[in-house]
């Protein structure tokens, strides 16, 4: 039977270099010789050497060599918080020793990052996605990456969307092109995208805001406004048969307000 060392626990982590790397119980036993499961949710141990090698894991990466760095994909559903430990990063968080603050800001980024990748998940599974992707903004510039995974993966056009409108108020503008379709297409989300676009003067959006203005019919108000405002902050100009067909006397009032 195999006989490995108990885990020792120790308050000093001033000395060596500290390693986080994400693995399951069996993987800590190889790694560091431990037994995984021995070990508490959160407890910190020193040892002597960590060893690692490629080879095949089956937690959350498949491909040969992926052992070292594991990566916390969209669509995992383990997570790296409990409750437990995350009591005691924000306890090791607000002493003054050093040796414990500096371990519980890098796990504090590790769980912050993680809630993040949850977040983005939620955006691709919730029956509400827009009331999912308005909130994302709040998480900063940690959302970044992973929403940009989530709309270069995703095969749904309201995801694609969302996620790029969101990346759009980060200055990521990988998902313009589909931003710029969904304005001459999209059914749901054509005038807002527009009006986004028009924030950030990105002048793309011109013609297929004119592309739309010549399909949507006039009984769209709320798009028809918010097109010709969009266009109007982009300095585009309305051609006149646009101008007489905006003023024309059965035409909702607030669209032939804007038509002049």
């Amino acid at each position: 039977m195999l006989s490995l060392p108990p885990p020792k626990i120790t308050p000093n982590l001033g000395e060596g270099r500290l390693f986080s790397h994400f693995t399951n119980a069996e993987g800590v036993t190889g790694i560091t010789g431990i037994v995984g499961d021995s070990l508490d949710i959160g407890q910190q141990v020193i040892v002597s050497e960590l060893r690692f090698k490629q080879g095949e894991n089956d937690y959350l990466a498949w491909e040969s060599g992926s052992i070292f760095v594991t990566e916390l994909g969209i669509g995992n559903e383990d997570s790296i918080m409990t409750h437990s430990n995350l009591n005691s990063v924000l306890e090791d968080l607000g002493t003054t020793q050093i040796e414990k603050q500096v371990p519980a800001l890098e796990q504090a980024v590790d769980i912050v990052d993680s809630i993040a990748i949850q977040a983005v998940a939620a955006l691709r599974k919730s029956p509400n996605r827009f009331l999912v992707a308005e909130r994302l903004k709040r998480f900063g510039s940690v959302i970044v990456p992973h929403l940009e995974k989530l709309f270069q993966e995703s095969d749904d056009s309201e995801t694609q969307i969302l996620a790029a409108l969101v990346l759009l108020q980060f200055n990521s503008r990988v998902g313009v092109p589909c931003l710029l379709d969904a304005v001459t297409q999209d059914k749901d989300y054509a005038g807002l995208v527009a009006e986004h676009l028009a924030k950030l003067g990105i002048k793309e959006a011109i013609e297929p805001i004119l592309n739309r203005l010549r399909t949507c019919h006039l009984k769209e108000v709320d798009l028809v406004v918010n097109l010709l405002d969009a266009l109007a902050k982009l300095g585009g100009i309305l051609p006149s048969d646009f101008q007489q067909r905006l003023s024309a006397a059965d035409v909702p009032w607030q669209i032939r307000r804007k038509g002049h």
